[in-house]
């Protein structure tokens, strides 16, 4: 079996339910990872990832990401992820839709929650790694 994708967090809970991203360079480690599960082709635009993404609702995207709902939050400038671990906890999942206060964001999440339990192929393909995304060395320069 294939390593499992790190996701890079800043927190986890003590219950290890929920995990925050801040960190710029994680976050978009992270969103790379989609590939594990949808082909992101280079035009983002396609109806494949958007789909998939959702749409921005409140300024929310809600997506499937393994075993976690991936909350992608923020606009312009600042952006942060939330990854939520509720397999197998309906009750609570449901406690935090209605907590969304918008009736699309709720359906959205509820609509993630049943796609992810649907799957549990994809449940080991994510772990979460507290910490940021390890810098890679750059290349030694080129000597002419």
């Amino acid at each position: 079996m294939k390593e499992p994708y790190s996701l890079y967090v800043d927190e986890l809970s003590p219950d290890e339910i929920k995990a925050t991203v801040s960190n710029v360079d994680s976050y978009w480690h992270n969103l790379q990872g989609l590939r594990l599960v949808v082909p992101v082709p280079a035009n983002d635009k396609s109806l494949i990832y958007r789909s998939y993404v959702g749409e921005r609702i409140s300024g929310i995207h809600i997506m499937p990401m393994g075993r976690f709902i991936c909350m992608l939050v923020g606009g312009t400038g600042k952006r942060g992820m939330i990854l939520l671990d509720l397999v197998y906890k309906e009750e609570l999942a449901e406690e935090i839709a209605e907590k969304l206060g918008h009736v699309d964001l709720h359906d959205r999440f509820m609509q993630v929650y049943d796609d992810i339990i649907r799957h549990p192929e994809n449940h080991e393909k994510y772990k979460l790694v507290v910490g940021p995304r390890p810098m890679r060395p750059w290349p030694a320069p080129v000597r002419r």
